[in-house]
């Protein structure tokens, strides 16, 4: 209705953006998808095509087009200024990464995420992700110095118990059975 009813080019784009959002919660992503392109297109300069990137990079990961993702990242990084959105855009490609086997790449994104991020669950989530990595990779001593900075840093982050549990993994894989504990 708002779409109908307004002549406002801002307002629109927002009523736009709600409805990549609507669409993404009912799982209806090539709409979400087709109204991504929308915005990007019609509302390159406004402060909703960030957003209409971020959403298309997570919809097109959800559906496992990681090649797809990736190129919408980078187009992303070359049109859009620095700041929270392309934190997250940098913590997405890192995922994307991940998917793809690329894993030092992988790291570099969290890395980017994690040093420009001032949002705490999404750096603690960075370094849990570099962290997971080293785990995997079996170089426990950097797994855990990532673990530690959630811990010390950002205790009061979603990411804390996680990080806990790995340090305890970490310590049983030692066998530090009473550290783990």
């Amino acid at each position: 209705r708002c779409l109908g009813m307004t002549d406002d080019h801002l307002i629109k784009g927002y009523a736009l953006l709600g409805l990549v959002q609507n669409y993404e919660r009912s799982h209806a992503s090539l709409e979400a998808l087709k109204i991504c392109d929308q915005i990007i297109a019609e509302y390159p300069e406004s402060d909703i095509a960030p957003e209409a990137y971020y959403h298309k990079i997570k919809l097109l990961y959800d559906g496992r087009k990681y090649e797809e993702a990736e190129s919408i990242s980078i187009e992303a990084f070359l049109k859009l200024p620095k700041g929270p959105i392309a934190c997250r855009i940098y913590y997405r490609l890192g995922c994307i990464y991940i998917m793809q086997g690329r894993y030092d790449e992988a790291i570099e994104e969290f890395r980017r995420s994690e040093k420009e991020s001032k949002d705490i669950n999404l750096t603690a989530g960075a370094l849990v992700k570099i962290g997971d990595i080293y785990f995997d990779r079996k170089d426990y001593r950097k797994a855990a110095e990532n673990y530690d900075i959630v811990l010390d840093k950002y205790s009061d982050s979603s990411s804390t118990d996680y990080a806990q549990y790995q340090i305890a993994n970490i310590a049983m894989m030692n066998t530090r059975y009473d550290q783990a504990i």
